[in-house]
């Protein structure tokens, strides 16, 4: 099964998609819009276990839109991300943080996101 991983922006949103089995990615990078994030929707629906988002400004909207189109939405800590992320020898990048979003989702340890998106609107969506 497949996971994804997406680094939230208010510029841009970075998206890996992760296979455990064979260790591919697939990456990509798109504006922050409903319409493109439906178009991303449309392409990996019924092909992922899980979508992992990071707890930025922001993810109210992503997380229930990508459950409206019919995925499984977690919420990842960005504190317990960058620990599993372990000591950078590189520089920090929207790449490398979307790959650790995406192995969270994976790892399993992430936060439901359910009742967080219940509890509110988000003042940063478009």
């Amino acid at each position: 099964m497949l996971y994804a991983g997406i680094d939230i922006h208010k510029a841009v949103f970075q998206v890996v998609v992760l296979d455990p089995d064979s260790g591919e990615l697939s990456e990509s990078r798109f504006e922050p819009s409903r319409e493109r994030l439906n178009d991303w929707a449309i392409e990996w629906k019924g092909r992922l276990a899980a979508v992992a988002i990071e707890a930025t400004t922001g993810w109210r909207w992503v997380a229930r839109q990508l459950e409206a189109d019919g995925f499984e939405v977690h919420l990842v800590d960005p504190g317990r991300a960058s620990a599993l992320r372990g000591r950078r020898r590189q520089p920090k990048t929207d790449r490398l943080d979307a790959r650790s979003v995406g192995a969270v989702a994976r790892a399993r340890v992430v936060v439901g996101v359910r009742s967080l998106v219940a509890a509110g609107g988000d003042p940063a969506a478009p």
